[in-house]
């Protein structure tokens, strides 16, 4: 037997012992209401169960509340994907791994506090607070959540963490410095956070995301020479970024986006990368100047929504192969645009 799911038996209290299946590469267990706890007995009381498994799934497991692996050594040898999902009871332990699972996946466990398997790609959803082991990760993506980050990682590549309050993490600095592999960073709804700092050249990051940070006051002094790769840089909502470093944005930026940042006044005179072909500002109601300097040429995209203060555009006008444009409820610079309009019709 390869692949076998057990749904929805309602009478059953405990598991036979599946690890003794030598083939099985696929296990799910769904719906077993009755189950409280898993232990030796699901392993066989053996040495080294499950010797063939590689996907293992626990879905909607409403009593259970503990995995018991005293006496259990060796289980698991080849098991690459584990799910667990809706059980909201389950607390304690989670097997460890000789070698790390290529994907992790925990979601509405509240209760669950423990350390968590190493794993290459993590997705955790509504957990408990959980230990991670940053060595061998890849990918982490969590939501509502908490955590503690502690050390550093060579291999984090993807990080995105979406949180539900204060509570959840206390971080006020996110340092990358402990992170120069990443390329992708998500951060949402950190409530203490004030700073993105780093001190080294980071030549991986492509992407950084901000939102719901209502702290936030500034990025790395000299932003534009350490984080030459940055590719993207999206900021929503947070009302205390006031301003940029005043060496500009990194040159290979190609796509910003600004939104709810209600006391940015201006960006730095330097300009705008010559990348940039997005460029995205709403509801910044303090925003008063552009820099002096055009537009990049490269621009194709530009909205402009809620900038009440904002009055003109940069030496130059819009470059000749924007393809978007929107400007919306931005009273001052519409005011602006209609006598440059009045002013070319009489021409």
């Amino acid at each position: 037997m390869a692949s076998l799911v057990l749904d929805e038996c309602v009478s059953c209290q405990r598991l036979p012992p599946i690890g003794l299946l030598p083939l099985l590469k696929v296990l799910k267990i769904t719906k077993l209401d009755e189950i409280v706890s898993i232990d030796g007995d699901f392993h066989g009381n053996n040495s080294s169960s499950f010797k063939s498994l590689e996907t293992l799934e626990f879905f909607d497991m409403s009593g259970w509340e503990k995995w018991d692996f005293q006496g259990v050594t060796n289980a698991f040898p080849r098991l690459r994907h584990l799910s667990i999902r809706n059980c909201s009871k389950l607390k304690g332990q989670l097997p460890e791994q000789l070698i790390p699972l290529e994907r992790l996946h925990i979601e509405d466990c509240h209760q669950l506090e423990a350390s968590a398997p190493r794993a290459l790609d993590l997705q955790l959803r509504h957990c408990g607070k959980l230990q991670l082991d940053w060595g061998t990760m890849k990918r982490l993506r969590m939501k509502r959540s908490k955590l503690e980050i502690v050390g550093s990682s060579n291999t984090l590549q993807n990080l995105h963490i979406d949180l539900i309050n204060d509570d959840c993490v206390s971080l006020q600095s996110f340092p990358l410095d402990l992170f120069p592999t990443l390329r992708t960073l998500h951060l949402r709804g950190f409530g203490n956070l004030e700073m993105i700092s780093q001190s080294l050249v980071h030549n991986h990051i492509e992407s950084l995301t901000l939102k719901y940070c209502p702290k936030l006051e500034s990025f790395p002094g000299s932003m534009h020479m350490l984080l030459p790769s940055l590719k993207r840089l999206w900021i929503q909502d947070c009302p205390r970024l006031e301003l940029f470093p005043e060496g500009g944005f990194p040159s290979n930026l190609q796509i910003l986006m600004i939104q709810g940042c209600s006391v940015l006044e201006s960006f730095p005179d330097i300009g705008f990368p010559s990348n940039l072909h997005t460029l995205s500002l709403i509801d910044c109601p303090r925003l008063k100047l552009f820099p002096n300097r055009c537009f990049s040429s490269n621009l194709q995209t530009l909205r402009i929504e809620g900038c009440l203060v904002l009055e003109w555009f940069p030496d130059g006008g819009f470059p000749s192969n924007i393809k978007d444009l929107t400007i919306k409820d931005c009273p001052r610079l519409n005011r602006s645009l209609a006598e440059v309009s009045h002013q070319i019709s009489r021409i």
